[in-house]
């Protein structure tokens, strides 16, 4: 992708778009920066730094953003590290993908205890 691409397909939202699926959409963007750039931080931290607004919404996109990089950074590592298939890998991105409540409950569970084993079984538990 080049960024024109997707800036344009940032600014276009036709006035049907539901709010869910204007969030698939930046997460799938965001899915694509983290595969094109293989997680680079640099892009992460200037796109997605709380700047101190209280919008709630805000803080919760920059939640959920937060919550899916650590997945995707997971996810992929257990799969390069050979701990999961290439298939449980492709399920559990398709929870990501879809914002689904309890894979986000699991990695925000990792956020705040910090149980990297348990984090790792619970993701291997939602798909099996």
């Amino acid at each position: 992708h080049t960024h024109d691409t997707i800036l344009s397909h940032i600014q276009y939202t036709p006035a049907h778009h539901s709010k869910q699926t204007e969030e698939k959409d930046e997460v799938r963007l965001f899915l694509d920066d983290e595969e094109e750039y293989g997680g680079n931080d640099v892009g992460y931290d200037t796109k997605y730094r709380d700047t101190g607004s209280e919008d709630p919404i805000y803080h919760r996109n920059s939640k959920l953003f937060h919550l899916t990089r650590i997945l995707l950074k997971f996810v992929a590592s257990m799969a390069e590290c050979g701990e999961i298939s290439m298939r449980t890998k492709g399920s559990l991105k398709d929870l990501i993908v879809d914002q689904d409540p309890r894979i986000l409950a699991v990695a925000e569970g990792f956020d705040n205890d910090g149980a990297v084993d348990y984090f790792k079984a619970s993701l291997i538990r939602l798909v099996s």
